[in-house]
């Protein structure tokens, strides 16, 4: 059987999204969000939009044996991705977001059994044999996970596969792991701490938010302009559905300048709501794109 062709390793959380009047919320307050709602989050998103728009995507993490991560679980598949590098163990990684309705959010988490991937883990699923994994700089948020995640380059080096890297916020600590993608994706503050480790011959892919996106790669530039959304309800996640689209676009043969698009016309999108159903489909993002 053939490999994926997206190994999405660990940061499979659950998100807990509530309402706050405003931020900062001080001691002692007492909120009442209007609604609650739980859905997959963090590496997730990614992994679902890759997914929807046509890739064959796996994940390898730890999710603990518990109703959240049975929930999980379930609605990954759904989605058609693959869990069966999946360990259960343990409780599940949840984070509370707390959004003001205005479009900021904070959070609070804990990473729960992630943390307890291991080398193991990621070498059988390194050993199925995808055409690109990806990581998260928040793969690299505990230990024995740490250990296993900085593995993984030389692990992908022997079966060929392309490495992706998001460090996100922890950028600043994951120059090992930027200087050995051949993908390198981050968003302009990100960018500043992070532009000296991207290879010389890595892509680059820089997210500007509503200026839309541009990418490097030897001596190709290419920008793409974000649409026009509004209402805007959540922009969690946003971030991970442009990478998934994106790779996915790429894995299908698609120029990079129509990546991009495709990328920027889904993230906006998704920002009219919250959790894994707010991943437009093609034919949305085809739609807007003209």
């Amino acid at each position: 059987m053939a490999g994926p062709d997206l190994l999405v390793v660990s940061d499979c959380v659950m998100d807990i999204y509530l309402r706050v009047g405003a931020f900062p919320v001080h001691a002692g307050a007492v909120e009442a969000s209007p609604e609650a709602v739980a859905s997959p989050g963090g590496s997730c998103y990614l992994a679902a939009a890759a997914s929807k728009f046509g890739a064959r995507v796996e994940v390898v993490d730890v999710v603990g044996d518990d109703p959240l991560g049975s929930q999980l679980m379930s609605e990954m598949e759904s989605m058609g991705v693959s869990m069966r590098r999946v360990r259960r163990s343990g409780s599940t990684g949840l984070v509370a977001v707390l959004e003001d309705g205005r479009g900021r959010s904070s959070f609070i988490g804990s990473w729960g059994s992630g943390s307890q991937l291991s080398r193991g883990d990621v070498e059988r699923a390194v050993d199925d044999g995808p055409r690109v994994v990806y990581l998260s700089g928040y793969s690299l948020l505990g230990s024995p996970r740490r250990e296993a995640v900085e593995s993984i380059p030389e692990l992908a080096r022997e079966v060929g596969a392309v490495v992706a890297v998001d460090p996100g916020p922890l950028s600043g600590s994951s120059g090992a792991l930027v200087r050995s993608a051949g993908i390198v994706l981050l968003n302009e503050e990100e960018l500043q701490r992070s532009a000296s480790d991207v290879a010389p011959d890595a892509l680059l892919v820089v997210k500007m938010g509503p200026r839309g996106s541009r990418a490097h790669s030897g001596q190709l530039r290419v920008e793409s302009p974000a649409i026009r959304v509004e209402n805007v309800v959540s922009a969690v996640g946003a971030g991970e559905v442009f990478d998934g689209v994106l790779i996915a676009r790429l894995l299908s043969g698609s120029e990079l300048r129509e990546a991009l698009d495709f990328a920027n016309a889904a993230a906006g999108l998704k920002l009219r709501g919250r959790g894994l159903g707010s991943i437009p489909d093609p034919r949305e993002v085809e739609e807007v794109l003209g």
